[in-house]
């Protein structure tokens, strides 16, 4: 039997015959060690309104037991790789979330900032996209332990991008939001792609997996989806495990540096064997959302969006004085923005590593809708879905 999770230490164990045994690779499919969490606290989350997948439940039974089925065509057999998040449903309106629990003792930021993000008169303003939290849980018997309630996202970039406009709605919701966060002096120091996710609500007329996104809840088929063109989404800024919120005497502040995702930080490489060991965040915010689009987006990613190319290249420079604050970004790519004909932003949003054949199919169904988006009206940058 597994021992209780680091998670919660003080939880109650719960017996549960199907944890996984790490010397016997035939439970592979059974519960890690690292879900016993979970398990043993289902009865206090449902006690909040919050009900785990039948994986959690202390009676759960593998559905593949005693059958032909592989585990992996199994809904309960799948599993997250972050021990600290979790999906689950809001018992009173059936609504997914995404559960995360965080020790405030290591993260003393993050509910505060989450909070003022969602407090008015911030979380009614359009330009604010740090509205990811919708309530707060602190764990029983843990001073240093508390639960965030969140809406479930999808990652940014799925499903893929239909038009050159689409990414232009994409860049300047960022742009704005980050814009947003240092206007009321918050820097996030962590704004890199994995922590930008996507309201993909708008996209789907059926709920989806809360792991195997592609797939609807209930594991039976493959989902469709409308293009952003025609359903326009949201973008959220998410973690702000290593954020900070500054008052204005601080301004412009002094950190120790920290290393977030993206690791590439001009300001904090070690030169002619100097360690540096202090920077101003909010340059570096421009860098990680730079460096972002330059590596997800303009480097062997996507055609045609070689007119981001010198507003990136200045948002990454190696300098960060030298760097355009977010007020000098948003203004900039307003006048790119400005610069771009229908045309452009009409046309197909080719990958790389496309292959020429499919391609060839793709481009007959994208020249069908972009037929029937100019004869309804629909504009070709997408309106920010709070807005419209």
């Amino acid at each position: 039997m597994a021992t209780s999770s680091p998670l919660d230490s003080t939880a109650v164990p719960i017996p549960h015959t199907y944890f996984r045994d790490d010397s016997d690779p035939q439970s592979l499919p059974f519960l890690y060690p690292r879900e016993r969490f979970w398990v043993e606290h289902q009865s206090w989350l449902e006690q909040q309104g919050y009900r785990l997948r039948p994986r959690y439940q202390p009676d759960w039974r593998p559905s593949w037991l005693g059958t032909a089925t592989k585990h992996w065509d199994c809904e309960d057999a799948r599993l997250r790789q972050l021990a600290p998040v979790m999906d689950a449903v809001c018992i009173s309106d059936g609504t997914p979330v995404v559960l995360k629990v965080i020790n405030t003792a290591k993260h003393p930021d993050e509910v505060e900032i989450g909070s003022f993000f969602m407090a008015e008169p911030l979380v009614s303003d359009p330009a604010n996209h740090c509205r990811a939290l919708r309530t707060v849980l602190q764990l029983p018997k843990e001073t240093n332990q508390v639960i965030l309630v969140m809406p479930l996202l999808r990652r940014l970039d799925r499903p893929r991008f239909d038009t050159i406009g689409e990414i232009v709605a994409l860049f300047e919701q960022l742009f704005e939001g980050l814009q947003f966060m240092h206007k009321h002096r918050v820097a996030h120091r962590d704004c890199t792609f994995q922590n930008i996710l996507m309201d993909g609500d708008p996209l789907f007329s059926d709920p989806w997996r809360p792991i195997h996104q592609g797939l609807a809840r209930d594991f039976s088929r493959r989902l469709k989806h409308r293009m952003r063109t025609a359903r326009s989404v949201n973008y959220h800024l998410i973690d702000f495990g290593l954020s900070r919120k500054y008052t204005a005497d601080q301004c412009p502040p002094v950190e120790p540096i920290i290393f977030g995702i993206d690791r590439t930080v001009p300001e904090f490489q070690t030169i002619d064997g100097e360690k540096p060991f202090y920077a101003d965040p909010f340059p570096t915010d421009v860098y990680y959302l730079g460096n972002m689009i330059r590596e997800h987006f303009l480097t062997h990613h996507i055609r045609g969006l070689e007119f981001m190319w010198p507003l990136v290249q200045d948002m990454v420079q190696n300098e960060p004085r030298g760097r355009p604050t977010m007020d000098e970004v948003v203004k900039r790519f307003e006048g790119i923005r400005k610069q771009l004909s229908y045309w452009k932003l009409r046309s197909r949003a080719v990958r790389d590593s496309d292959i020429p054949s499919v391609e060839f199919f793709r481009g007959f169904a994208h020249f069908g809708r972009r037929i029937r988006y100019m004869l309804t009206g629909v504009p070709p940058i997408p309106m920010t879905a709070r807005t419209e």
